[in-house]
């Protein structure tokens, strides 16, 4: 046979869904779960596997019907029988099993006696012939994967592969058998639900793939019919189980609402959607339940034929289909803002902001800010209007024109000269400084000229240099009595800061100083000799005020008032303030005066209309009982424990065993109970399980399976252990599932476990062949593929029969 052929064989099993399990999930394998890949790839190893088993067609005697099977329906053609073909009368084709025409009645009786004694001698004949040829149809261990078993009274069903041209009777049994489990549930099934049309199309192809056009023997037939006919109920309990409804209960966890308990039938793929009687939606994917609003594009994509049917199936009312469309619908939201370079953020979502950006339906925070201008914040619903205007207004600085007067600090010395410090940097003479920082300390020092009524000398700095050079310190007494002296060309320090030795040095400089501009500075503050210096006089000062709990403040201390805080002699910033009184501002010397007396005036009572809204005792709020403003300010809710009817607010009923739910508007039954009507039954829990997580329902323990209305131990066999949910079984690694036991997997020679470690593969360098693995022979110019089963051309070769040849030849 071509590789066209076998090709066509390959991509007929795709078409159908009736794979080789061990193939298709090593396709799936390599291509990483990509689908579209995975049949490409399939497709090429059950040709290289068709090729090891050397498959060859199988010849008959009698003409086969090569007309393809349907895909409509699993029913075979029916198609009249050939009076020609004399072999008939032991073989027959399947889909002819049903047609039987009547035998000539106009017919004499003699006749009909000489060809009963013919017919007799034939079957004698074609009786031994069965027998040989039904050993030369027995299935191959090749197909052991889609081999299914139930031995009782020589009952045994064996899925025929694509390839098999006759029926042995083990094959033939599974065909009648399968068409009765389809049968029963041709009428059964639900119109409604994909789910079940999609899996019984599924069995129908790969019904007519596996059996139709197929042959058979007849004496096959008789048996058969005799086994089913004894096991018919049975077959049938099957071909019903198979579309079984599993129901589970559902409960929504979502902001708004009572989630309602509802049946959730399989659906298309990995998927399963709920929608709840608030109208939200949620699916579980892969094991993971989800909001629908929180799933990704591909997520929903994958769930939608899903929602689809379960929208059909629940039938929800039109109001709940509103809110199921506005959890899915997403509106553009566009800001313009006045600077448009201005800065636009949406506070409570993650996504930034963009022209456009699409939003589910909401109120979202937006600000808008930007340097210079009043910062806003704005709540947008995006559902209402798409584009909203905001204009900024700029910001009024009126400390800016004062900066430099609060950064720069300047000194008029009492010799003339000037030093100035620029924020928290080092003091430096006028003359050291550059031109720039001369131009910030102008208004400085122009503030300082006027406070001290003299200008000073901007252009040199007098200091002594009769004894203060020769001794190399020069010293400097301050207008405000304080001394500072710089020893050679050393930094600037206050006498203060210098030590003992360097104040023994200027000692001297300082003398020469004092005599020479006539005072000796303030002596009392700073001791040569380094002693202690002398405490600074304190004096209390106290507030009172009207009214007696007004609040006050020092403005230009860090020390908090309190009454009778004693300060030092200056004047101090005094504020008093109080809600609903005039704030009073004054200027309070402790020195000249110990107690002040400050009275606020009451501020006129012009309350305004949001004001009035939001005041709760206004008497014309409009409100009606057990309600409240709502958190925008613009509309009523109801208060907790109560819920809203029309125009006002009804108390919540709540039974026994309920509680309030999150939002305070409706009741939900506590752990351990169910809601059942307008009541909270107790769950009743069976031996050997538990509450479930959301507490409402009840589920089997670990090593458990769900039976009815109780849990039943799970049985498991030698070489088993419990699989990853804990309610049923799986084999260990290196065995395999067959009925209720496990059989250990034979590894031939040059072979090991696959993958999963329940069947077993070729070492690289080696392909499978029926139960072996022979080693791969690999010609000139070749070298192992990727998959290291078969061989294929190095580079600058192309493949021609079993040799490579060098490509342009």
């Amino acid at each position: 046979m071509d590789d066209s052929e076998l090709h066509h064989i390959a991509k007929k099993e795709v078409e159908s869904k009736t794979y080789d399990k061990d193939i298709w999930n090593k396709a799936l394998a390599l291509t990483g779960g990509n689908d579209t890949k995975a049949k490409e790839k399939y497709i090429k190893l059950r040709i290289l596997q068709l090729k090891r088993d050397g498959y060859k067609p199988k010849k008959s005697s009698v003409n086969q019907n090569t007309e393809s099977p349907k895909k409509s329906t699993h029913e075979p053609k029916e198609e009249p029988e050939s009076k020609q073909n004399s072999s008939q009368s032991s073989i027959s084709n399947l889909e002819q099993r049903h047609n039987k025409k009547p035998s000539d009645k106009k017919t004499s009786y003699g006749w009909i006696l000489w060809v009963i004694a013919v017919v007799f001698i034939f079957a004698l004949v074609y009786n031994n012939k069965n027998t040989t040829k039904n050993s030369s149809y027995s299935k191959s261990n090749n197909y052991s994967s889609n081999y299914t078993s139930r031995k009782q009274d020589n009952y045994v069903e064996s899925k025929p592969s694509v390839s098999e041209y006759t029926l042995s009777k083990n094959e033939l049994l599974y065909c009648e058998a399968e068409m009765i489990r389809l049968d029963v549930v041709k009428d059964k099934i639900d119109k409604y639900s994909q789910y079940e049309i999609d899996k019984y199309n599924g069995l129908s192809d790969d019904y007519n793939v596996r059996c139709a056009n197929k042959k058979y023997y007849q004496n096959d037939m008789y048996s058969i019919n005799k086994l089913i006919k004894n096991r018919k109920y049975e077959i049938e309990q099957e071909g019903l189980a198979r579309f079984q409804k599993n129901t589970q209960k559902i409960k929504s966890t979502f902001e708004d609402g009572e989630a309602l308990y509802i049946n959730t039938s399989p659906v298309s793929g990995d998927c399963k959607v709920t929608i709840f009687n608030d109208g939200s939606i949620g699916a579980t994917l892969n094991g993971k339940f989800k909001q629908w609003k929180t799933m990704s594009s591909w997520e929903r994509k994958k769930c939608k034929e899903a929602l689809k049917e379960e929208q059909v199936r629940v039938g929800y009312t039109k109001e709940e289909r509103k809110k199921v469309k506005e959890t899915i619908e997403k509106y553009p939201l566009t800001i313009i803002a006045n600077p448009l370079d201005a800065r636009v953020q949406i506070m409570n979502i993650k996504p930034k902001y963009y022209h456009g950006i699409r939003l589910v339906k909401g109120k979202y925070k937006i600000r808008i800010s930007k340097k210079g201008y009043v910062t806003q914040n704005h709540i947008f619903d995006p559902s209402k209007y798409s584009t909203y205007n905001v204009m900024l207004k700029k910001r009024t600085n009126n400390k800016s024109s004062d900066r430099s007067t609060v950064d720069c600090k300047v000194t008029i010395f009492n010799d003339g000269s000037i030093g100035a410090s620029i924020g928290n940097g080092a003091f430096n003479t006028w003359k050291s400084m550059s031109a720039q920082e001369r131009k910030e300390c102008e208004k400085a020092l122009k503030k300082e000229q006027s406070r001290v009524g003299r200008k000073g000398n901007i252009y040199e700095a007098k200091t002594s240099d009769e004894g203060s050079q020769a001794l190399n310190c020069k010293v400097t007494i301050f207008n405000d009595g304080s001394i500072g002296a710089s020893i050679g060309n050393g930094a600037f320090n206050t006498w203060k800061s210098m030590s003992a030795q360097e104040r023994k040095e200027c000692e001297k400089a300082l003398n020469i100083e004092q005599e020479r501009i006539g005072r000796k500075g303030n002596t009392h503050k700073i001791n040569t000799n380094n002693s202690k210096k002398k405490r600074t006089d304190k004096y209390p000062l106290t507030i009172e005020t009207f009214p007696s709990d007004a609040r006050v403040q020092i403005m230009n201390i860090k020390p908090k008032y309190y009454d009778g805080i004693r300060l030092v002699k200056g004047e101090y910033k005094i504020r008093v303030s109080k809600k609903g009184y005039t704030t009073q501002n004054s200027i309070a010397d402790p020195a000249e005066k110990t107690t002040y007396q400050i009275i606020l005036k009451k501020k006129k009572n012009n309350i305004s209309y949001s004001e009035k809204i939001r005041n709760k005792s206004y008497s014309n709020n409009g409100l009606p009982a057990n309600a409240k403003l709502d958190y925008y300010g613009h509309g009523w809710e109801c208060k907790k424990g109560y819920y809203k009817y029309g125009n006002k607010c009804n108390k919540v009923a709540i039974p026994a065993n309920a509680k309030l739910d999150y939002y305070g508007h409706d009741w939900e039954c506590r752990k351990g109970y169910y809601k059942y009507a307008n009541k909270c039954n107790k769950v009743a829990i069976p031996a050997n399980a538990k509450l479930d997580y959301y507490g409402h329902d009840w589920e089997c323990k670990k090593g458990y399976y769900k039976y009815g209305n109780k849990c039943n131990k799970v049985a498991i066999p030698a070489n088993a252990k419990l699989d990853y949910y804990g309610h049923d079984w799986e084999c260990r690694k290196g065995y395999y599932k067959y009925a209720n036991k496990c059989n250990k997997v034979a590894i031939p020679a040059n072979a090991k476990l696959d993958y999963y470690g329940h069947d077993w593969e070729c070492k690289k360098g080696y392909y499978k062949y029926a139960n072996k693995c022979n080693k791969v022979a690999i010609p000139a110019n070749a070298k192992l593929d990727y998959y290291g089963h078969d061989w294929e051309c190095r580079k600058g070769y192309y493949k021609y029969a079993n040799k490579c040849l060098p490509v342009g030849q």
